[in-house]
């Protein structure tokens, strides 16, 4: 009979924050998915908190450092929330939730990256912005962040 030890792997949990930038262009919306170095994948600008950080001011800090956008209306009464699982170093899960605010950009929607963590960037359509984001949790979030913007 074969015995099974689970105390040699552990589950944590790993909570981040970011914005879903958008804007009016061309009579119509556009999306900016950042393409990030870690794991090489296309989401949304996002990070983890600083020291006495709230969920609002990491989200908008790190839309800053990742895109250099700093014009626009963040709102604060709307959030959306992908969650997924990833293997850690020593064989255990850590359970990653994301909560995304909508960043409405009233400037040119220039972007300036941060090259130590952003690859690459493009402003696209809802369509394009679904084929290009990299992981399925992610591409549902954006589907319903899509909804908010219905009329």
């Amino acid at each position: 009979m074969q015995t099974i030890d689970d105390t040699s792997t552990t589950a944590s949990a790993d909570t981040s924050f970011g914005c879903i930038p958008y804007r009016r262009h061309n009579h119509q919306y556009e999306f900016l998915l950042v393409h990030h170095r870690h794991d090489s994948f296309w989401a949304f600008p996002k990070g983890h908190a600083e020291k006495n950080e709230t969920p609002l001011q990491t989200a908008q800090r790190e839309l800053a450092e990742e895109t250099g956008i700093t014009t626009g209306d963040i709102d604060p009464s709307q959030s959306f929330d992908e969650s997924y699982d990833y293997p850690n170093a020593d064989g255990g899960v850590v359970h990653k939730t994301v909560t995304y605010y909508p960043f409405h950009v009233t400037g040119d929607g220039s972007v300036t990256v941060q090259d130590a963590e952003i690859i690459g960037y493009q402003w696209c359509t809802a369509d394009t912005a679904l084929e290009t984001i990299t992981h399925v949790e992610s591409k549902n979030m954006f589907r319903e962040f899509l909804k908010y913007l219905e009329p």
